[in-house]
């Protein structure tokens, strides 16, 4: 069970690593792409801040790369370290940006946890960060 845990492991941390280079180089259909198309998309934050929420499904996880575009002014977004477990990878990254419409920066730790169907496809995104520190950032 271990030898296939940590192979199912070693191929979702490649998965993850792929999804981060295709969004550094700005392909979203790259990252759309290793979506499920059930996929789970959660943000936990405030509720009336359209950037934050549960969204299912590659279409609505697509709003937040549109977001992401219209409103986020990324300086640095970048992995930090890895953690891989059979079907789950969690990601520390770090990020700085500028929201555009009310010119606040912020700067914060996050981490990402992505979980995998046997198909290799990312079945759920949980996406835990400073919620209120970009809530203060966004809202005008």
């Amino acid at each position: 069970m271990a030898t296939e845990n940590n192979r199912l492991g070693t191929a979702n941390l490649e998965r993850v690593q792929s999804i981060y280079a295709a969004f550094g180089s700005g392909d979203v259909e790259g990252v759309l792409a290793a979506l499920a198309p059930d996929v789970v998309w959660s943000n936990a934050g405030p509720a009336d801040l359209a950037y934050f929420g549960v969204r299912t499904g590659r279409e609505q996880a697509a709003e937040v790369f549109a977001i992401l575009g219209q409103e986020f002014d990324i300086a640095h977004f970048a992995p930090v370290e890895f953690f891989a477990a059979g079907e789950r990878v969690a990601v520390l990254l770090e990020m700085r940006a500028t929201i555009r419409s009310t010119g606040r920066s912020f700067t914060e730790d996050l981490v990402h946890v992505w979980t995998f169907g046997s198909d290799g496809l990312v079945t759920r995104l949980q996406d835990i960060q400073d919620s209120a520190g970009v809530a203060a950032a966004l809202r005008p």
